[in-house]
């Protein structure tokens, strides 16, 4: 009815009816009113025309015209049974497409429980059915902020999220993992009508009535029309609440089981409400070598693991999540960072490979310096750059620095203990390699740990971000708090 490019509420009458008369639309005194107002004798006067015309004259309210919009679709749909979607439109009844979510594919495997997200943002999650992020590619941002306690806040949260998998922060997908419904031929809330079922009515089941108008539209039948299709595919319909899918779940148990009295675990179970059978932890066998104490983990995960006797990643392999759940402080973002951080060990980002030992250069330590420092907490980095002279200036001593942040010459120098700690606790075991090969470079060269020695050791593509004299203060500082053995006999400058 609608030509392309025209509003919503434009009206097309095909020629074959524009010579009928537009009382063959009148449904009501006040309709015909609005006719001989607006001198409306054929339904050809209306082609051209738009709803929001007849808003201008007296009887145009809005009552009058939803009947107008009705006649009018009686007319050219005899048969059919129009609903709130079909044109023409009313323009204030109308709203046009929104943005919509854009995901990538290269993070479409990720799983919203394995990402470090807020209670809120997974019950939004949960309740609008997504088990993988590829769920969300498309989504419209409405349908987002129409879930409940979903706002702003939540669904840029969101967004930061989604950039920050894209950008490769939480380690690659777990490619080839169960998902929730692996172990089940179809998903939990899928309808499977027995054959002899499927010819019974859906009103002999003694529908609600709102749910018999809702199930009209959708054009189910019968109960076979449900065969085959899944609970969540209804939450696309035009205003399904949540209570009319629980009422279609009744009605289908009733026809499936009449004897048995069903509970929220006999199925189908809508999608938001069903959880998964207890999974156990799964470590890949080139991270289970690694101690926790070399990587980068926060003081609450550190904390719970210790508190089960966990002191490399290789223990945890098999340990069922429900003794993390019970344990004191293990929440949901606690869980996150544990798959997050086996998953950036399975990717090889906290060891060197014996081909990478030997092929790396200095530049590859000032660089990972670089990067590491870039992640410091602000305050940190701040401390750090004038303790050791990042832009090129004297160094601060401990004394100046904690004048100028107003803090004691010892809390001062706790800030730094704590970062260069932090920075080793980030580098990990790809950190120490690198430094460990300092002596050997100096040795090689002759000379001492110099900036003008760090200063050769740039590489054109991959520029110095602080000052050279800058990286020779803070490497052998790195170096000793390292705490090897080499770092006992020997000082690489």
């Amino acid at each position: 009815m609608n030509p392309q490019g025209q509003p919503p509420d434009y009206i097309s009458i095909p020629e074959h009816l524009r010579t009928r008369q537009a009382s063959a639309v009148v449904g009501s005194r006040a309709v015909y009113r609005l006719f001989q107002q607006a001198n409306i004798r054929r339904l050809g006067d209306l082609n051209g025309k738009r709803l929001s015309d007849f808003s201008q004259h007296p009887a145009g309210n809005n009552a009058i015209l939803r009947q107008l919009r009705w006649g009018l679709l009686r007319v050219l749909h005899p048969g059919a049974e129009p609903d709130s979607t079909t044109w023409p439109i009313l323009m204030r009844d109308y709203r046009p497409p929104g943005p919509a979510l854009d995901v990538s594919p290269a993070i479409h495997s990720f799983r919203p429980e394995d990402l470090p997200i807020s209670v809120r943002l997974g019950h939004v999650l949960e309740a609008l059915g997504i088990e993988r992020l590829g769920q969300l590619h498309g989504l419209p941002v409405r349908d987002v902020l129409r879930a409940r306690n979903c706002g702003r806040h939540t669904l840029e949260e969101l967004k930061t999220v989604l950039r920050r998998a894209e950008a490769g922060e939480f380690g690659l997908p777990e490619e080839g993992r169960p998902s929730r419904t692996a172990t089940d031929l179809h998903p939990p809330d899928y309808i499977s009508i027995p054959e002899h079922e499927r010819a019974t009515p859906v009103r002999s089941q003694g529908l609600p009535e709102r749910l018999g108008e809702l199930l009209r539209r959708a054009g189910i039948c019968a109960l076979g029309d449900l065969d085959g299709k899944r609970l969540s595919d209804f939450e696309d319909y035009h205003r399904w609440p949540r209570q009319a899918l629980w009422e279609l779940r009744q009605v289908i148990l009733a026809a499936i089981h009449p004897d048995l009295p069903p509970d929220r675990r006999t199925r189908p179970i809508p999608i938001h409400h069903w959880w998964p059978r207890e999974r156990a932890i799964e470590v890949s066998p080139t991270a289970r070598d690694l101690r926790l104490q070399d990587l980068p983990v926060s003081a609450r995960l550190e904390g719970v693991l210790q508190s089960l006797g966990i002191e490399s990643l290789g223990q945890p392999h098999s340990l069922p999540q429900g003794k993390l759940w019970v344990r004191a402080n293990c929440g949901q973002k606690t869980l996150a960072e544990l798959r997050i951080l086996l998953r950036r060990a399975e990717a090889g980002e906290f060891t060197l490979s014996p081909e990478q030992v030997t092929s790396s250069t200095p530049a590859d330590l000032i660089s990972l310096i670089d990067q590491i420092v870039h992640r410091l907490p602000e305050r940190e980095r701040a401390f750090l750059m004038l303790r050791f002279g990042a832009s090129g200036q004297a160094p601060l001593l401990l004394r100046q620095l904690g004048q100028q942040y107003r803090v004691t010459g010892s809390a001062a120098g706790c800030r730094i203990a704590c970062a260069l700690a932090w920075m080793l606790r980030d580098g990990s075991l790809k950190l120490r390699e690198l430094l460990a090969r300092v002596p050997r470079t100096c040795g090689s060269t002759g000379s001492r740990l110099s900036p003008a020695l760090v200063e050769l050791w740039q590489d054109p593509a991959r520029p110095f971000k602080h000052s050279p004299e800058f990286y020779s203060r803070l490497i052998p500082r790195l170096w000793f708090a390292a705490g090897s053995a080499t770092a006992k006999r020997s000082t690489p400058g």
